[in-house]
C-alpha cells in the first residue's frame, strides 16, 4: 500500500513469509530523496508482548539510503515494514 501526504510517499509492505523477500518498487516518474525512514516491526507468528517481555515485538526505526524512483529492497521475514520517502 502507498500513501501520500504532502511531499511525503509512505510504503506500508507486510511481508508473512518465513524468509525475507527482495522487491523492486518503481514509484514511475516519483522523484525522491535517497535517503528514506524505515520503521519494521518483526517477529514470529507467535511472538507476543507481556508484562515481562513488554518489547518483545517493537518497531525499530532508521534511516537507509539508496531510494530513487525504482529501487529493490529486502522486507524481512514476518515483517510489517514501513518506508517513508521525501519527494524532491
Amino acid at each position: 500500500m502507498v500513501s501520500r501526504d504532502g511531499d511525503t510517499v509512505t510504503l506500508k509492505v507486510v511481508n508473512a513469509q518465513d524468509t525475507a523477500v527482495r522487491s523492486t518498487v518503481d514509484l514511475g516518474g516519483l522523484r525522491v530523496r535517497p535517503t528514506a525512514k524505515v520503521t519494521s516491526l518483526t517477529g514470529t507468528p507467535s511472538d507476543m508482548n507481556s508484562i515481562a517481555e513488554p518489547e518483545r515485538v517493537a518497531p525499530v526505526e532508521w534511516r537507509a539510503n539508496g531510494f530513487s524512483s525504482s529501487f529493490t529492497y529486502d522486507f524481512p521475514a514476518h515483517s510489517v515494514t514501513f518506508v517513508t520517502l521525501t519527494e524532491r
